[in-house]
């Protein structure tokens, strides 16, 4: 049912494409002090027009969630930025399989499984390895998520600028929590197996999981259940799902 204000969907498109156009803007001067500068205008052109183009009505609260969002994104530009030495933003909302871009096409046993998606941010070092970031604006992400299947896309992210778009070797990768202006537990560069470390244990990991999806699907196991933390608001079935639980 439509509500005034924002919903969590379109709240975190806005913080994305903020993101994305401070640091494009800032060109070659990426400093914290040029990033945090261009933060307020750019935020003004966004909201600007987001009622229209992302789709909401704004609230009396309005006024006071922009100032709340520009708050956020200092603090969490700050922090990125900390976490960032050796590190520059090479690509954003780097497109694969969409557009005419390649899409990423893992073969598995005699399966071969297409994807598509963007890509946040990719980062690039001095040594031409990359980053992968993958900003979230609530949630939390852990090992043990990609372990059970739960968080796929940063995995699948580094496969595809590695492997899609031929970008260079990921050796690193997280999702980046804007609100809570920090990195998940889950990076890539810390994921193990039974034989494998890093980044090539994280492609083990999603391989496996993604395999398991497509026999699933080819059988028709479409066996509902409720999140482990709840039922979102935003799903389209909140409405009918006899097995809807609020959650999140």
């Amino acid at each position: 049912i439509p509500e005034p204000g924002l919903d969590a969907a379109q709240l975190g498109t806005i913080y994305h494409r903020i993101l994305e156009l401070v640091y494009k803007n800032a060109g070659g001067d990426s400093s914290l002090e040029s990033l945090l500068t261009l933060v307020e205008d750019t935020a003004a052109t966004v909201f600007l027009t987001a009622p229209q183009v992302y789709g909401f009505r704004p609230s009396p609260l309005w006024k006071i969630e922009k100032e709340q969002m520009i708050e956020t994104l200092h603090l969490t530009i700050d922090a990125l930025e900390s976490v960032s030495e050796g590190w520059i933003p090479y690509r954003f909302e780097q497109k694969f399989g969409i557009n005419g871009t390649p899409s990423l096409i893992l073969e598995i046993g005699a399966n071969v499984i297409r994807l598509r998606g963007v890509i946040d941010r990719v980062d690039r070092n001095t040594s031409g390895e990359l980053r992968v970031i993958d900003y979230k604006t609530g949630g939390t992400m852990s090992v043990g998520d990609l372990n059970k299947g739960q968080r796929l896309q940063l995995p699948i992210y580094a496969l595809a600028a590695r492997d899609a778009l031929q970008l260079g070797d990921v050796v690193e990768g997280f999702y980046w929590l804007v609100k809570k202006a920090g990195a998940s537990s889950l990076k890539l560069s810390k994921v193990k197996t039974g034989d494998q470390e890093g980044p090539e244990a994280a492609y083990q990991i999603v391989t496996a999981h993604l395999l398991k999806s497509l026999s699933g699907i080819r059988a028709g196991e479409f066996s509902p259940r409720q999140p482990s933390g709840g039922c979102p608001d935003y799903c389209p079935a909140v409405q009918w799902c006899w097995r809807y639980q609020p959650g999140f």
